[in-house]
């Protein structure tokens, strides 16, 4: 039933939405969908609020509800329609409108590239009314909600369709039924809920499934699994388009093309045409995409000229290859964030653009990646496939974030590279490296990771900062090595002097000093043990070297050598697990730095990043003081820049980095 209709019999609606925040006029409806109706249409809990409790009592700009419990106490009467399920009449009305519309529909997927595709065929249209998605709402919901919105009846409308729409749980492609149907690529997305690339490619191809009978399927023939991708696309159409940007076959022919500052140009032929145009991006995935974009408007009735004209103007996501030029106090600095999301193919597209655009700054080139997500078991595989990318780069560094680039950062060759376990750790380097006429590429998935944060906080701290890296061999420098102190009162413990303290920074960790404190918290026999064959043995430090267990234990706190920690190490843990549950919980319960300890010794390692400062050796002292100044009243570790705890008397000194 309708209920309160009464003067609005006539009122024309041309728009749908189910979320409260959109509506702002009265040719609007509304979707109210319930909670129960979501958790059984997704299959768990929705984040959205019930439609019901969304509506505000005073709401008025709104022209239609469609709900399924009448909502009380309107301070504007508006036409309620009733109905069993809120989400089957979605769908219900989806159908019906598309049934109408006569326009042509353009459905898109991929593991990548879908979003940047979909709204370059937008800007090409721009001259026309143009219906697609919004932001990159493309799951199952949001497509049914979108065929409703045909109701405005567009000149075209363009659909980007995730996994999520074409999946076991329904085919929207087959309601849908689009007139072109054009997949991206495949990639290893999706691998921790799907078992392979294959199975992959089988699900994106389910596009092809609704076409009309006259549909054309646009295929990048250039991705992995492009003939599982055109075999299913010839269950459905005979019109099938490809193009490869690599290996130049396909339906259309790649004359050429060239990345510039800032921007592509590219020339293309179908047949005797030539069709020249620029690309305001310079990515070889956008100049890929574009060429499916190509294919797309040739079959639309539009003077491609005119609308391959407009890409000149293209702009993608904010953080998709968006470049941003910085100034800080004393340089500028340009930055290339790609932090919207990653795949495999996604990053190393960004590897590529960014070595592009080397050649046209003279400052630091610099690449920072975190990791890649949703992989699954699959995921060290294939970030050891960023190896060559990342050896063959232009980067003069490059910076790693996240446990699951540690087999990068190990693997690589000739390349200054490093690990970070801590993302503010990277972002206080970068800043250093960041010298004049830089270029850094920020490259990295936007889930279960902080590298976004990076990139979010790097051009507002680099407008603050004025000091430049000017050591050639990082990290090793003064700047990463501050000297610092702190004077602590023997009467009450508390901090009577600093120097340089904010700024006390390390390139060594601290694991010899918990070994240390954890070692003397057990009774371990005193027994002779040989030295074991570690990595760092040399000289007195060899093979089958005899030490007390006592003599290891104290070594500690006097410069101890690697081969005695790694030793020491060897007589404290079973295993590495075991090893990492205590350091974990020294640094949780002391509240330490969470790059204090990166490396077993503790020593510097170009490839793994580690620094600490006065202030961790300071709750370490506050706790465990009779033990660090059980050896001769001081605590010394360190290799070529020293650090400690010395008791003088009337007060102790905690200082870091003293090079002396």
């Amino acid at each position: 039933p309708i209920l309160d209709p009464s003067g609005k019999e006539e009122q024309i609606i041309t728009n749908f939405e189910y979320q409260a925040i959109h509506l702002n006029n009265t040719e609007t409806a509304f979707f109210s969908i319930s909670s129960n109706s979501w958790s059984n249409f997704l299959g768990r809990k929705s984040k959205l609020t019930d439609g019901n409790k969304q509506i505000n009592k005073n709401i008025k700009n709104i022209g239609l509800i469609i709900t399924e419990e009448y909502i009380e106490g309107l301070n504007f009467k508006i036409p309620q329609i009733i109905v069993e399920n809120s989400i089957e009449a979605l769908k219900t009305l989806a159908v019906t409108i598309r049934e109408n519309y006569k326009n042509p529909i353009i459905a898109i997927t991929g593991s990548m590239g879908k979003s940047s595709t979909r709204l370059m065929v937008a800007q090409a249209l721009k001259n026309y009314k143009v219906l697609e998605n919004r932001a990159n709402s493309n799951t199952r919901s949001a497509v049914l909600l979108q065929m409703c919105k045909l109701a405005s009846n567009p000149d075209f409308a363009i659909f980007e369709v995730s996994l999520n729409a074409l999946n076991n749980r329904g085919n929207f492609s087959l309601i849908l039924k689009p007139d072109i149907a054009i997949v991206t690529g495949i990639g290893s997305a999706h691998l921790s809920t799907i078992g392979s690339e294959v199975d992959i490619a089988n699900f994106k191809s389910r596009i092809f499934y609704g076409l009309k009978d006259s549909g054309i399927a646009i295929i990048n023939q250039g991705t992995m699994h492009s003939d599982i991708l055109i075999v299913n696309a010839q269950k459905a159409t005979d019109n099938i388009m490809t193009y490869d940007l690599e290996q130049n076959k396909g339906t259309i022919e790649i004359v050429g093309y060239s990345i510039k500052k800032g921007y592509a140009d590219i020339k293309l032929k179908v047949k005797e045409e030539n069709i020249n145009y620029e690309l305001s991006s310079l990515s070889l995935g956008m100049i890929e995409n574009s060429i499916a974009v190509v294919l797309c408007l040739m079959n639309l009735k539009v003077d491609l000229s005119s609308c391959l004209n407009h890409l000149k103007e293209f702009k993608s996501f904010k953080k998709v290859l968006e470049i941003k030029e910085v100034e800080s106090q004393n340089n500028t600095i340009t930055l290339i964030d790609d932090t919207h999301n990653a795949s495999l193919p996604a990053m190393i597209n960004a590897i590529e653009a960014f070595n592009s655009q080397c050649k046209y700054f003279s400052g630091n080139k610099i690449i920072a990646i975190g990791k890649i997500s949703d992989l699954g078991a699959q995921s060290k595989e294939i970030h050891k496939k960023l190896i060559k990318y990342i050896e063959e780069s232009k980067a003069d560094y490059v910076l790693c974030l996240d446990d699951e680039t540690r087999v990068i950062v190990n693997n690589t060759k000739n390349k200054n590279i490093t690990w970070y376990n801590a993302p503010d750790l990277l972002l206080k380097d970068l800043l250093y490296m960041a010298n004049k006429d830089s270029l850094i590429l920020l490259k990295s998935s936007v889930t279960d990771t902080q590298f976004p944060k990076i990139a979010q906080k790097l051009p507002i701290e680099l407008k603050k900062f004025n000091t430049d890296l000017s050591e050639n061999d990082y990290p090793t420098g003064k700047k990463f090595n501050q000297y610092a102190y702190l004077k602590i009162s023997n009467k009450t413990d508390q901090i009577v002097e600093t120097y340089n303290a904010e700024n006390s920074s390390t390139i060594s960790g601290i694991a010899s000093v918990l070994y240390y404190i954890y070692a003397k918290g057990k009774n371990i026999e005193n027994k002779n043990v040989q030295l074991k064959k570690w990595a760092t043995n040399k000289g007195r430090y060899i093979e089958g070297a005899s030490f007390s267990v006592n003599d290891v234990i104290n070594a500690m706190s006097d410069s101890p050598h690697p081969s005695l920690i790694y030793q020491l190490s060897d007589l404290l843990f079973d295993k590495e697990k075991d090893r990492l549950k205590v350091i974990n919980e020294f640094v949780h319960n002391y509240n330490l730095s969470k790059s204090a300890v990166v490396n077993l010794t503790g020593r510097y390692r170009k490839k793994e990043r580690q620094s600490f400062t006065v202030y961790d050796l300071y709750n370490l002292y506050i706790k465990h003081k009779d033990i660090l100044l059980s050896n001769d009243h001081k605590f010394v570790f360190g290799d070529q820049y020293k650090h400690g705890i010395i008791n003088k008397g009337d007060y102790t000194l905690i200082y870091t980095s003293d090079i002396s």
